[in-house]
């Protein structure tokens, strides 16, 4: 869904609601929404970034965005995993590329900076004795992380704990091994569309028939329900 979607005579939001039987259309195309998203949800919010298990050892990354925020996880030499923004205090400009890897020093691709993996700034290239760069002002900025049961979350600036977030979720899946999980395999689907299409579509089982035809088969469709848990 795009605006070249919506109908020409289609009402902006500060006219009298017009009567959906689902969001009004303009909520997934405009980006002063998507900007309300991003601040009001993601920017609040626990976010997946894999298992504990890829930063196990010193130097271990992964870096994943969080809503065009990019953050990394990083596990230190002193065995402590730590947060971080993916971006120099310098100029902004990118850390790690996403994904997982290894490192030791931390290191800017555009001007050198280096960091260590406490976040504290290690090195500010020919800036000489410049009062103004005092390693202790400039460390990395922070992100919040949790782990449960072997999956590590991260949070920009959250509102409750990752706990409370998952709400019902544990109990749900205490009986499941989840600790013994390994990925064997990974893929990455992108598409230009506002999350919440996706998110619309994953939730109900109203499309399987004409969607998914041999799930549709395998399964009793009148005992399949979609059910809403706190979290």
């Amino acid at each position: 869904m795009t605006p070249d979607t919506l109908r020409p005579d289609h009402p902006p939001l500060d006219t009298p609601p017009v009567q959906y039987l689902n969001l009004d259309p303009s909520l997934y195309v405009r980006d002063d929404i998507w900007q309300q998203e991003r601040c009001n949800i993601f920017a609040h919010t626990w976010q997946f970034m894999g298992p504990v298990a890829s930063v196990a050892t010193s130097g271990q990354y992964l870096a994943i965005d969080i809503a065009g925020t990019p953050i990394f996880a990083i596990r230190g030499r002193d065995g402590t995993l730590r947060g971080f923004k993916n971006v120099c205090r310098h100029r902004g400009a990118k850390l790690l590329a996403d994904g997982a890897g290894k490192c030791g020093l931390i290191v800017c691709p555009y001007h050198k900076w280096s960091f260590a993996d406490t976040g504290r700034l290690l090195q500010a290239p020919w800036y000489g004795k410049d009062p103004a760069i005092i390693a202790e002002d400039w460390p990395l900025d922070t992100v919040q992380l949790s782990e449960w049961r072997g999956l590590l979350f991260a949070a920009l600036d959250p509102k409750e704990s990752l706990l409370d977030q998952l709400g019902s979720l544990p109990a749900e899946l205490a009986d499941e091994p989840l600790e013994t999980y390994a990925a064997t395999d990974q893929a990455t689907v992108s598409f230009a569309a506002n999350w919440k299409i996706y998110t619309d579509n994953f939730v109900e089982g109203y499309h399987t028939p004409g969607t998914h035809p041999s799930f549709y088969a395998a399964i009793d469709f009148e005992a399949f329900q979609t059910t809403a848990h706190p979290g």
